[in-house]
């Protein structure tokens, strides 16, 4: 398909109604010469009439005036030949009856003619006494003009080539031609030289668009012609660089926006208003399949028929509110999925893994009914004895004195208690209120050995502190002191009479301070349940009684303090007998290399680490 530019389409549309004008002019001065020289013929040949029925009635006049038939008041052939001798050689004469039988013809033998009564002439002079029409005459095979005109006993027709020579506008008035046609070419060069320049401005602009499609970018160093299109042009140019700044600000707002959407933890994935999908991230690819009993790597409308979306089908199909939350569980895990549907139509599906929130849930409930459990001992005992010494009993003073100590006993494991879950609260939830600094591991066991000196000679034990006098370590000075004393405590408790405690450092590498702590007591019974030596209120002896003092929280606070501190722990029963406790402390550049800057770290128990 041919395809014009708005020049050319001008030039051209000009071109066709210069001809159509000047073939119009053409048409209607041809018409009206036509008119004129047919209404000129008109006339003579009436007068041609009127003169050969002049000579009819003379004939009659003089030769049969007492006739009263019809065909004897006709002339003569003679006469009519006569006749037709003195009008032009080209005129054709008929002569005919009112009942349309043809009396003379100078051009063919009466007797061959056929009736005349419905040629369109003779019609119309019935009707109006003159009548005319042009047509192809078979006889003489010619065009004519037939005029006829009615008189009381007959029609007389008469009929001329009809001919007319049409000399056009050029011979009735030259000059008019030539100034129509000098006018006619002034405007178009007119309309020519002004679609050319209005051309020019569309071809900047179309260009300065064109650039812009091929190229992704928009040159906004064209100039435009100083033209209302020009014009057009430069505020098109202003209203493109705006949509230009504006896509450019929408992209790094989309790139912004994928680039959280990529590292969030929800699983996030958008659909049309039709269902059809348009985005998804990562995460919500294996979420999905988490929760799925099939897994799946295509993520489209289908999905939305598995058992754990219908909900969100259904919500989608139904529009009943805008926002829908619910839980899935499998496996032990658990996941929120919400479903939120967007004013356009679309909607999106949010999945979060809330197995860590749940188990912290359960975890925290745990805990308070543990919690709750070991305050309801003390505070029984405390509520018995008070009650005891209250109720006015009889009591020797060596009693109340018994009374007194075992209140006080239990009033210091009530606050020993309290204080350790403080210290793991605030591990856990508030870790940065921990200051750290490089701290002299050996003087912290030194003065561990000495503050619990006392215990140490009644349980008949001994401490080795093997650290190097020069180790320095990155951490908080309170809870590495915390780490050993507790654990020094713990196998006072459980080790047994006259054992021996050895701390030291067994290596270190580029990240972390690797240590032991080691006793050579009874161990621990339970073998396959010592990884759970550090859960909150475990107990290594079931059957151990509540007067051995202590929280229950003493090795879970170590678990914390490690963890505070970028480590790791474990026990391990030693094959001679005792316990082994291995434990790590991040350097400095590692730990700052790991977490930016001083942070607490995510404390998991070992029922945590099983689920």
């Amino acid at each position: 398909m041919l395809h014009f530019n708005y020049r050319t389409q001008a030039t051209l549309f000009s071109a066709v109604l210069f001809i159509a004008f000047g073939a119009a002019i053409i048409i209607f001065q041809h018409n009206e010469e036509k008119r004129f020289r047919t209404e000129a013929l008109f006339g003579k040949m009436e007068d041609y009439t009127d003169l050969i029925n002049a000579s009819i009635s003379s004939w009659q006049e003089a030769a049969h005036t007492d006739s009263t038939l019809l065909r004897e008041k006709m002339p003569p052939i003679e006469h009519f030949e006569s006749i037709g001798r003195l009008l032009p050689d080209s005129l054709r004469i008929t002569v005919i009856y009112n009942d349309g039988e043809v009396i003379f013809d100078n051009e063919k033998s009466q007797g061959s003619m056929e009736n005349h009564f419905e040629r369109p002439e003779i019609v119309q002079a019935r009707i109006k006494g003159v009548g005319f029409s042009s047509r192809h005459s078979a006889s003489i095979d010619k065009e004519l003009f037939y005029f006829a005109k009615a008189y009381p006993d007959y029609f007389v027709r008469t009929a001329l080539p009809y001919e007319i020579k049409y000399k056009g506008i050029a011979a009735s008035s030259g000059l008019f031609l030539y100034f129509t046609l000098a006018l006619s070419i002034l405007a178009f060069l007119a309309v020519y030289f002004f679609t050319d320049r209005l051309t020019k401005s569309i071809r900047v602009l179309q260009g300065f668009v064109e650039s812009a499609n091929e190229k992704g970018s928009f040159d906004y160093s064209v100039q435009f012609p100083d033209t209302e299109i020009g014009e057009l042009g430069e505020q098109i140019k202003t209203t493109f660089r705006k949509i230009d700044q504006y896509n450019k600000e929408a992209k790094e707002e989309r790139e912004k926006l994928l680039s959280h959407f990529s590292h969030s933890g929800e699983g996030i994935a958008f659909f049309s208003e039709k269902n059809e999908y348009t985005y998804a991230n990562s995460h919500f690819v294996q979420l999905l399949n988490s929760m799925l009993d099939e897994p799946t790597f295509i993520i489209d409308e289908r999905i939305l028929d598995t058992p754990e979306l219908t909900p969100i089908k259904r919500f989608i199909s139904k529009r009943e509110g805008s926002l829908l939350k619910y839980k899935v569980t499998k496996e032990n895990r658990h996941f929120e999925v919400r479903g939120q549907c967007f004013p356009d139509g679309s909607f999106e599906i949010v999945l979060t893994n809330i197995t860590q929130i749940e188990q912290n849930r359960r975890l925290k409930y745990e805990m308070t009914n543990s919690i709750a459990h070991e305050l309801r001992t003390p505070v029984s005992c405390i509520r018995g004895f008070i009650e005891t010494l209250l109720s006015g009993v009889d009591l020797s003073e060596e009693k109340r004195t018994y009374f007194l100590e075992r209140s006080y006993s239990q009033l210091l494991r009530l606050s020993e208690l309290i204080s350790d879950v403080s210290t793991i609260n605030k591990l856990e939830d508030a870790g940065e209120l921990y200051d750290k600094d490089n701290v002299c591991m050996s003087e912290v066991v030194s003065e561990v050995s000495r503050d619990l000196e006392d215990p140490l000679k009644a349980s008949q034990m001994t401490l080795e502190n093997a650290i190097p006098d020069d180790l320095m370590v990155y951490g908080n000075r309170s809870l590495l002191y915390t780490i050993f004393r507790n654990l020094v405590e713990n196998s006072i408790k459980y080790a047994g009479m006259g054992s021996h405690i050895e701390v030291r450092q067994t290596m270190e590498d580029n990240d972390f301070h690797y240590f032991l702590f080691a006793d050579n007591g009874v161990g621990v019974k339970d073998k396959k349940n010592i990884g759970k030596i550090f859960d909150r209120f475990y107990r290594m002896s079931e059957g151990r009684s509540r007067s051995d003092g202590g929280s229950g929280l003493g090795l879970s606070i170590v678990k914390n303090a490690v963890l505070f501190h970028g480590g790791e722990i474990q026990a391990k029963d030693r094959p001679a007998g005792g316990l082994e406790i291995f434990f790590s402390i991040a350097k400095e550049s590692h730990f700052i290399s790991v977490n930016g800057k001083q942070s607490t770290t995510e404390t998991l128990s070992a029922e945590d680490e099983a689920l």
